[in-house]
């Protein structure tokens, strides 16, 4: 079975709506690309090519937002916290992109369970390793984020494990809340949160993925 070409499109775009308001700040929030299996969404190319440009001063909401034409080091300070290349095979391409321009192509091949990733990190961290300087002051209460992606032709396959986003409430990566974007068993998009706080907003995950301590709040397929 042939390697399977995989490409993000250009643009994606991390803002928010309001700060927060009193109890669990939503502020040590990271977010996971795993690109593991991807969805494909309609965009206007025009919109889409000049959607960074300036974007900090024209969206001052807007917390990131990278089309990936800037070809500096993707781990650095204003931009991703960690990179996974997958021994080169999730890596900055020209001509994959929108109107063949830079993307980020990742090759997915059978047996595989992740074909590489990034990791954003924005607001108010505890963990040093996470902070880019990335609005790195703030909190935010609600935070909404797009990602254009591309598949190639004849993709056939469950978007799995497609991104994450979490807050991060310890040093050693403890968790006070996961939504995950995942995949259902008919091919859609699935969304499944995770809440890891107890009724008096005590944070009572421990470290990583702790599962032991995670309340699932129900999901919900797309259409």
């Amino acid at each position: 079975m042939p390697k399977t070409q995989l490409c993000k499109n250009r643009s994606g775009r991390f803002y928010k709506r309001k700060k927060s308001s009193p109890g669990i700040p939503l502020a040590n929030i990271i977010l996971y690309s795993c690109f593991c299996l991807l969805a494909a969404f309609a965009v206007d190319e025009l919109h889409a090519a000049l959607e960074c440009n300036g974007f900090n001063s024209d969206h001052p909401e807007w917390i990131f937002c990278d089309d990936f034409e800037d070809e500096t080091a993707l781990v650095r300070v204003g931009r991703y916290f960690e990179y996974g290349n997958d021994n080169g095979d999730f890596t900055l391409k020209d001509g994959v992109g929108l109107n063949n321009s830079l993307g980020m192509r990742a090759l997915w091949q059978p047996g595989e369970v992740g074909a590489g990733g990034l990791k954003l990190g924005f607001g108010r961290n505890p963990s040093g390793y996470m902070n880019k300087e990335i609005r790195a002051n703030e909190d935010f209460r609600e935070v909404y984020y797009r990602m254009y992606l591309k598949m190639q032709a004849g993709w056939q396959g469950n978007p799995a494990k497609l991104s994450r986003a979490t807050v991060i409430a310890g040093d050693d990566w403890s968790q006070a809340m996961i939504a995950h974007l995942w995949g259902d068993n008919k091919l859609n998009l699935l969304l499944d949160p995770v809440r890891c706080v107890d009724q008096r907003n005590n944070v009572k995950c421990i470290g990583y993925n702790d599962f032991s301590h995670m309340d699932w709040l129900g999901y919900q397929s797309g259409v």
